[in-house]
């Protein structure tokens, strides 16, 4: 039996293959579980945003509504 010892891109190509094919993936799922709730929307201050937008849409869209009201009704 032949001893081969290990050569310097044979170490490099293993690190190489440690770093994506472990580390890349970890670091991916750590990231989508700490902003979960900002990806799913859950999050209070998404919510509480969304809700004023909609309110102030939903009042853009009654002036609108009565502006064409009266005017319909003159």
């Amino acid at each position: 039996m032949s001893d081969k010892v290990i050569g310097a891109p044979e170490i490099i190509c293993l690190i190489l293959l440690v770093v994506c094919f472990l580390l890349v993936p970890a670091y991916l799922l750590v990231e989508l579980l700490r902003n979960w709730n900002q990806i799913c929307n859950r999050d209070p201050k998404i919510i509480a945003s969304r809700n004023k937008h909609d309110e102030e849409f939903y009042e853009y869209l009654d002036k609108i509504y009565w502006k064409y009201k009266k005017g319909s009704m003159a």
